[in-house]
């Protein structure tokens, strides 16, 4: 791949490209079935990093597995984006480590040490949703404009990650944060049953665990 196309900046899903308002073609058989293999291998290489070691992956992994069926050239020039992205930050990965990391913990803004701590977070609306539409308007599906839940365990380095699209369409931001807040709940509390099951629990989980968001209007609000 040229230097030239090498991409370290945005992320695949901050990159502007409209994943969910990209038009439908009708192809030839023949150009669908070429179309829709490369997609299909594409998408399944980049679940398989981001599963393993490319939390920053989730979003747009997550985006274009709802096109696996039937994609366009479109999804394809956006694979190739993501491909560009790997490329250039291929150095990257998850450190595991028992010391601690203060230099991490000032970055995100939040504690990182050897007790389970999280993060939730979420977006309100469509993926596209920054995008200037005032000329040019795109009418979604009902499913396409819902907001996007995130989350990530931390126990000492990420140890667990999500990030989907919610089931149900939230009315404001608050009530996204709630949703993404509630889907970090029930991974907490699973990983606290298995540490428990192992015998660390008093070892990395010895109090409440805590989850750090960014949305004052959940966060102020009596819940």
């Amino acid at each position: 791949m040229a230097t030239s196309l090498i991409k370290t900046t945005p992320t695949p899903f901050r990159s502007g490209l409209p994943i969910d308002s990209m038009p439908d073609h009708i192809y030839s058989p023949d150009k669908q079935k070429s179309i829709t293999t490369m997609f299909q291998n594409l998408v399944g290489c980049f679940q398989r990093l981001t599963v393993s070691t490319r939390p920053d992956l989730a979003t747009v992994t997550n985006l274009l597995s709802k096109y696996l069926v039937n994609p366009s050239q479109g999804h394809i020039d956006h694979c190739k984006h993501v491909l560009r992205y790997l490329k250039g930050t291929k150095h990257q990965g998850i450190s595991f480590s028992t010391s601690k990391n203060d230099t991490l913990s000032a970055y995100i803004n939040h504690p990182i040490n050897s007790e389970l701590t999280s993060m939730s977070d979420a977006n309100w609306g469509p993926q596209d949703q920054l995008s200037n539409k005032l000329s040019n308007p795109v009418s979604l599906p009902l499913f396409k404009s819902r907001s996007l839940s995130s989350f990530v365990l931390w126990l000492s380095h990420p140890l667990h990650w999500v990030s989907k699209r919610q089931t149900i369409t939230a009315r404001s931001t608050a009530e996204a944060e709630i949703y993404a807040t509630d889907e970090c709940t029930k991974a907490i509390l699973q990983v606290r049953h298995l540490l428990n099951d192992l015998n660390l629990f008093s070892t990395y989980a010895p109090s409440t665990t805590s989850i750090y968001n960014d949305n004052v209007a959940y966060i102020k609000h009596d819940y």
